[in-house]
């Protein structure tokens, strides 16, 4: 089999997601290391940009419910909005997906007790205000670091 890419030169891996051969020079252009062509990296990278962006909606989305929740309850600062940001980042590390909103059936659940629902939702909280400014940066890092991949991968292909 030779590269796909490369039609003169032999295939020394396949790309791990459509299985294109790829020569020694194209295998390691990844970089993760990883044999993947780079429509398979631009589809990736592209994938992780959506998530990403879609985890700044869902902030802005839940601080802005709790700070109109705040408003209305004669609170007139953001308090509530960074409260709900806190308790929704707690819960998504709490439950091991970040991007994981716990279902309302789980809240009247029989099988979990007032006491340890209560315990829950305040680590949670206090989970959530210590991590929430940190993940935040990782994500936006992340995001940052994939748009330049994307360009990188865009001008090595013209």
């Amino acid at each position: 089999m030779n590269c796909y890419y490369h039609p003169d030169r032999s295939a020394v891996a396949q790309c791990v997601d459509c299985g294109k051969g790829l020569c020694a020079e194209c295998a390691n252009k990844s970089s993760n290391k990883i044999p993947i062509c780079p429509t398979c990296a631009k589809r990736r990278l592209k994938k992780a940009i959506g998530a990403e962006i879609v985890y700044f909606v869902v902030v802005a989305v839940i601080y802005f419910i709790g700070y109109k929740i705040g408003m209305n309850s004669n609170r007139h600062d953001g308090s509530m909005g960074w409260f709900f940001v806190s308790l929704w980042t707690g819960l998504g590390l709490l439950s091991g997906k970040l991007d994981n909103i716990p279902l309302l059936g789980f809240l009247v659940s029989r099988e979990v007790g007032c006491f340890l629902l209560l315990f829950k939702y305040m680590l949670a909280t206090v989970i959530g205000v210590i991590l929430w400014i940190p993940i935040s940066l990782w994500y936006l890092f992340c995001l940052i670091r994939n748009i330049y991949y994307l360009y990188t991968w865009n001008k090595v292909e013209k």
